[in-house]
């Protein structure tokens, strides 16, 4: 099930990434590519006569990737505002290098507060522990998670992820006290909009993220604090770089003390 607004663009990468030039699908997810910044103005008859392609083939395109129809392809465009915006702000300033560089050593130091011996030893503990490990996180923060789950292989341990661009609720509904869920959302705003599937989940629950005032907090179990009030330009650096590193201070832990270790 497609769940998160902004998976529209994933989708359509995803299409182009995964068929041949020739593919009906692959063509009109690329037109709708080269057009994104005025796909929100584009009917049914643009894409038609540019793609060659009938109303019913645009259906089914749409409804191969998650959405009903066209008016929700441009329904979910619409609210893709806030994640242009985590791309663009950054950019938009003269000194780039030195403003990202700052960033990323500000962030690094702020998840070396939060990896503290004590942390890492427990969240590797439950990780280990732990029957199914299931990892959830927007598309973006996903990245990283992915270079974790291949990095956890060499460890032993398998690891789980549920982005936002498939909902899986049967594996969600199959945990149980045996496993855990690791949620991960910078802003808090995925954590919402996934919340109503985990919720009443009876398994360890982990909610990594900058706002704790969220109602959502209360589903979960523990809460691994982020700094708070994250902008969307730093929520951008967060999902990207702080989170790949907290996750490879996460597996460098893991992987000394139960494998080159042997810990029981």
């Amino acid at each position: 099930m497609k769940e998160e607004k902004h998976s529209i663009l994933t989708s359509l990468l995803s299409v182009i990434n995964e068929n041949d030039v020739e593919d009906s699908n692959y063509k009109l997810a690329n037109y709708l590519l080269e057009n994104f910044d005025r796909l929100d103005e584009l009917n049914m008859y643009d894409i038609m006569e540019e793609c060659y392609i009938s109303r019913s083939g645009i259906r089914r395109f749409c409804l191969s990737i998650g959405l009903n129809n066209f008016s929700d392809v441009k329904h979910h465009y619409s609210e893709w505002d806030h994640q242009y915006e985590k791309y663009c702000d950054a950019a938009k300033k003269n000194d780039t290098k030195e403003a990202l560089r700052e960033s990323v050593y500000q962030v690094f130091d702020q998840v070396e507060e939060i990896a503290t011996t004590d942390f890492l030893k427990d969240i590797t503990r439950l990780i280990r522990d732990s029957k199914n490990v299931v990892f959830i996180a927007s598309e973006f923060s996903a990245i990283s998670v992915k270079e974790f789950q291949q990095s956890m292989i060499i460890a032993g341990k398998v690891i789980k992820i549920m982005s936002s661009s498939y909902v899986n609720e049967s594996l969600i509904n199959s945990l149980n006290a045996k496993d855990l869920i690791i949620t991960i959302s910078v802003t808090g705003r995925y954590g919402e909009n996934i919340n109503k599937y985990i919720k009443d989940t009876n398994c360890m629950k982990i909610l990594i993220t900058s706002n704790t005032g969220l109602e959502i907090c209360a589903s979960y179990d523990r809460i691994v604090e982020l700094p708070p009030n994250i902008d969307i330009c730093h929520a951008r650096d967060y999902s990207k770089y702080g989170i790949s590193y907290l996750l490879d201070l996460i597996f460098a832990f893991y992987y000394r003390e139960y494998v080159l270790k042997g810990k029981p």
